[in-house]
């Protein structure tokens, strides 16, 4: 259930919802000028808005990891690559079949997770999409859906005594 929270400006003659309904009047440029408080402030005044930001600010969090691991497997792949040929002549050393077996295996996940890596969105461009695409049309994606569904779980008062 979304809670509208009832704002009060500085002049306390005049109280008003701040609920745009189906309005969402900012372009992605000044979106990302914005400092996280000030989007918390500005758009997260519902419990699902505030997931949904919570929810997108993971991404950022996701595309250094995988770029990370990607960048990790293409250095171990191409450490497999140079075990493999310093071992083609030597009979007592790892299997070099083995090892170019292994670093293309690791080149060729290196190079997946790089490239999509780099093709994610930041985490401020996917919080806009997806509070634009919430307050335009009030859906969400399926997994989005779910982890909000899970909060909402999560976060459901307790009866007392239990």
């Amino acid at each position: 259930m979304d809670i509208v929270v009832w704002k009060i400006p500085k002049d306390s003659s005049l109280n008003f919802y701040k609920y745009a309904n189906f309005t969402f009047d900012i372009n992605l440029e000044d979106f990302k000028k914005l400092s996280n408080q000030k989007i918390m402030e500005e758009y997260g005044f519902n419990d699902t808005s505030r997931w949904i930001i919570e929810y997108s600010k993971g991404k950022g969090f996701s595309k250094g990891i995988i770029i990370g691991t990607g960048a990790l497997s293409l250095f171990l792949g191409g450490n497999m690559y140079a075990v493999g040929i310093s071992s083609i002549n030597k009979y007592d050393a790892f299997p070099y079949q083995f090892s170019f077996l292994f670093g293309t295996t690791l080149v060729v996940s290196g190079v997946w997770l790089e490239v999509y890596g780099i093709k994610m969105k930041d985490a401020k461009t996917e919080i806009y999409n997806n509070l634009k695409q919430y307050y335009t049309t009030h859906n969400v994606s399926k997994k989005m859906a779910k982890y909000i569904q899970y909060k909402r779980e999560h976060y459901k008062p307790k009866p007392f005594l239990n």
